[in-house]
């Protein structure tokens, strides 16, 4: 195996990487797609609206469930985004995937409203841990081996390996559910999640970085807070992130509303959401061939197919068709498309406008708005469909992403954000 490496302080070509050095650099590689395979094996997703009914919590409920996860992980994320630039970022990583299976096993064994709100705010912990906390642990493993330029490629494999590893657990989830109870599928889960600390011991942690001395943990915060504001690119961005997010994680739990809307047996939720999720993963594989500069194209490419995935919803639950039905579930291959590309594509971008000693707290800043935005617009989304129906929802959600979006657009065109920006380093 070799492997062409470059100086991590000039880029400059220096040597072929040969032997351990090489097979350390796969090993990084591999353990990442592995870790985020095992943290994405959520085998519950195709059975959670069933196993909240079955122990006696509401639609409205669960999305109160929901949203106490998103409050936790928007108070957190920055938190432990910094915890992880001063401390350890893959031991970290490993934790998280501690605190996620307890909050799994906890939903298993104590199945009603408070248990399982406790167990939300231990998970909300667990993804504040690795949010933005494994991006910069990648890109800091391959930065030390010249690889940087390979950071595209390797987020591209690690969200398709995380949507696939989602996908193919989803179907095994429905399965075991109809076959051995709901509550088998969340033992299982918190084991996969756990599986996902001892990936990481692979390879050898390369994560070295200047840490700042615990006595300067203000200035830390203050120059955080300063790259933002001084930037219009990394706020445009997260501008970005916040919109994509709220949209595509409200269609991720608005499909299970929509097979019921329009007939479909309960049976048959695992196999379509995998088959649209494996859609997604092969779209973030595909993403790896591909330019990810931020360009209108891609900018474009970014915004348009979550609009088509909201539009033709409310279009066709609006038209009394026989067919309206089946293309309100063919609208959700364009969500697809929009879950499998928006996360890489902003990731990509966010992570070329800053340095490495914050690169993780930049990233859990992006992850908070996001989540701040979801947690508010959650319980907005289900009141609106309990009052007013799945194609009035759709379409003022519809028209306020439109809004939204060409006004970003408009930004993005009247600024000079769009050039393909070079790594900081």
């Amino acid at each position: 195996m070799v492997v062409l490496c470059r100086n991590s302080a000039t880029s400059a070509p220096t040597a072929l990487c040969e032997g351990p050095q090489a097979v350390q650099l796969q090993a990084l590689k591999i353990g990442f797609y592995l870790h985020k395979a095992a943290k994405n094996a959520l085998f519950t997703f195709a059975i959670t609206i069933l196993f909240c009914a079955s122990v006696g919590i509401t639609f409205g409920e669960f999305l109160i469930l929901d949203s106490i996860y998103f409050v936790t992980k928007s108070i957190t994320d920055v938190p432990t985004g910094m915890l992880a630039d001063y401390y350890d970022r893959r031991k970290l990583l490993m934790l998280s995937c501690v605190l996620g299976a307890i909050s799994f096993w906890m939903i298993a064994l104590m199945p009603s409203f408070w248990p399982i709100a406790v167990a939300e705010v231990l998970y909300g912990l667990s993804q504040s841990l690795s949010s933005g906390a494994d991006s910069a642990y990648v890109f800091a493993g391959l930065s030390a081996y010249g690889r940087q330029e390979d950071y595209g490629h390797v987020e591209s494999v690690g969200r398709g390996a995380a949507t696939a590893a989602f996908a193919l657990a989803s179907i095994g989830g429905a399965l075991l559910g109809a076959w051995y109870g709901y509550r088998i599928v969340y033992w299982i889960t918190g084991f996969a999640i756990l599986a996902g600390a001892p990936a990481l011991l692979l390879a050898p942690s390369n994560d070295v970085r200047n840490r700042t001395p615990r006595d300067k943990l203000n200035v830390f915060t203050v120059q955080l807070a300063q790259t933002f504001v001084s930037s219009r690119v990394l706020l445009f961005i997260v501008g970005c992130f916040v919109l994509l997010f709220v949209t595509v994680r409200v269609g991720t739990w608005s499909f299970q509303s929509v097979l019921g809307t329009v007939g479909v047996g309960t049976g048959w939720y695992g196999l379509l959401a995998s088959a649209l999720l494996l859609l997604s993963a092969a779209v973030s594989f595909g993403m790896r061939n591909i330019d990810t500069s931020l360009t209108r194209r891609n900018l474009a490419f970014l915004f348009l197919p979550t609009g088509v995935f909201l539009l033709g919803v409310a279009i066709s639950a609006a038209v009394h068709s026989a067919w309206a039905g089946f293309f309100m579930i063919v609208m959700f291959v364009p969500y697809a498309i929009a879950h499998g590309s928006f996360n890489q594509l902003l990731l990509t971008w966010l992570n070329n406008q800053v340095a490495d000693v914050n690169r993780a707290s930049a990233l859990s800043v992006m992850s908070t708005f996001g989540s701040i935005g979801y947690a508010l617009m959650a319980p907005v989304f289900g009141l609106s469909v309990d009052r007013l129906g799945l194609g009035l929802t759709f379409m003022w959600t519809a028209g306020a992403y439109v809004a939204l979006a060409l006004v970003l657009y408009a930004v993005c065109s009247t600024t000079a954000v769009i050039r393909s920006p070079q790594a900081v380093r």
